[in-house]
């Protein structure tokens, strides 16, 4: 049995599938990007160690200056998966990236283009000279959609949906919308069945508002500052990561203390917003809830008549 657990920013999945997974003999596999890094704890809401009772998998095992692409995470989290089931039990997929997601339901194309390592040079030598907005301004103008959902700072992907637009000249908005990334005939998807936690919006933005505060009183600048002492003020994976760039921001004399407090929550409920966007064009292939007590009371009827 293989589920997954989605909807937006601190809208509860993990809390919900720790629950779940005690009792339907489950192990989680984390489809969350920023989980993915061991010393980034507080500003991505990583899972405390009652959650950690139950076994995770793609939790707090990358360096910052390691990457993880979407078609590698696909190819070990199916390995994953295998080695559990395998192993007589259940798992339960849970994560706030939705496109890594997409990669383990649907299967990564082999349509992908591939890399042109001379266009991408072009665009980091125009990102070192002018900045990270300069480049990001091009985006704007080609793939607005596109460049709305990655923040200037974010360069890899900013750079890589120009470098695809320059190799075919398709956005690289329309690819997703057009689901060309997914295919059997390279890394082939799975049958699960999805629960879409889609809460109401006010009851979600207080519960973002309140995530942060306890962000800040468990020390998240604290936690930045250590991180650019190791890694550097520039480390692209902490300037593309709500909490973490607002922080380095502040850092950097760009804005007060208050006001990089007051951007990480407006940035972290636009996150929300940008997912439950993605979240709502396959609401038909979802099992809806609308809070956690109801999540977690469907999940386990379900699972219990099909497979109990």
């Amino acid at each position: 049995m293989t589920i997954m657990i989605e909807g937006p920013t601190a809208s509860g999945k993990t809390d919900i599938s720790a629950n779940i997974a005690g009792s339907v003999n489950a192990e989680i596999i984390s489809c969350d990007s920023r989980a993915f890094y061991r010393e980034m704890k507080i500003g991505t809401a990583r899972p405390e160690k009652v959650h950690l009772g139950i076994k995770h998998h793609f939790v707090a095992f990358l360096d910052l200056d390691d990457e993880m692409n979407v078609a590698d995470y696909v190819k070990a989290a199916n390995e994953s998966i295998d080695s559990i089931h395998d192993r007589g039990k259940n798992v339960i997929i849970t994560g706030g990236s939705p496109l890594y997601a997409r990669g383990l339901i649907n299967g990564i194309s082999d349509k992908i283009p591939k890399g042109n390592y001379v266009i991408r040079d072009k665009y980091k030598k125009l990102a070192d000279k002018y900045g990270n907005n300069f480049v990001h301004g091009i985006l704007k103008k080609i793939d607005p959609k596109r460049a709305e959902f990655l923040h200037p700072n974010d360069s890899r992907r900013v750079i890589r949906s120009l470098e695809v637009y320059r190799m075919d000249k398709k956005k690289m908005s329309g690819l997703m919308d057009q689901k060309f990334f997914y295919s059997e005939s390279n890394i082939s998807g799975r049958n699960i069945d999805k629960y879409l936690l889609n809460i109401e919006r006010s009851v979600l933005y207080e519960r973002i508002n309140k995530r942060v505060d306890q962000m800040l009183k468990k020390g998240l600048f604290r936690e930045v500052q250590l991180l650019v002492d190791k890694y550097g003020i520039d480390n692209k994976i902490l300037n593309s990561t709500i909490g973490y760039q607002e922080v380095i921001r502040y850092f950097k004399g760009d804005m007060e203390e208050a006001e990089a407090i007051e951007k990480i929550k407006i940035n972290s409920r636009r996150l929300a917003k940008r997912q439950l966007t993605w979240y709502k064009r396959e609401k038909a292939d979802c099992y809806e809830c609308a809070d956690m007590n109801t999540a977690i009371e469907m999940i386990k009827k379900d699972l219990n008549l099909k497979y109990f």
